[in-house]
């Protein structure tokens, strides 16, 4: 019998902050829509580069195991 104890799970903050929404189950596209509506910007190489990072790193998350994206990280 081993003597090493399990730690118990840790409990969520009372209060996620979320400027969005839940966003724990959202679709790649719902995330990328959240990105540009919290940090909109006039310019365009910005906006190219969240249009495509934002969606680039959850299609890679989506590879991992884990029913949110938090699970997922």
């Amino acid at each position: 019998m081993s003597s090493a104890r399990t730690p118990p799970p840790l409990l969520p903050p009372a209060v996620r902050p979320r400027p969005q929404a839940d966003l724990t189950r959202a679709s790649v596209e719902e995330i990328a829509q959240a990105v540009r509506t919290t940090w909109p910007t006039k310019s365009a190489d910005n906006r190219w580069n969240r249009s495509r990072g934002a969606p680039d790193l959850l299609q890679h998350l989506s590879q991992f195991l884990g029913e949110t994206w938090q699970e997922r990280w």
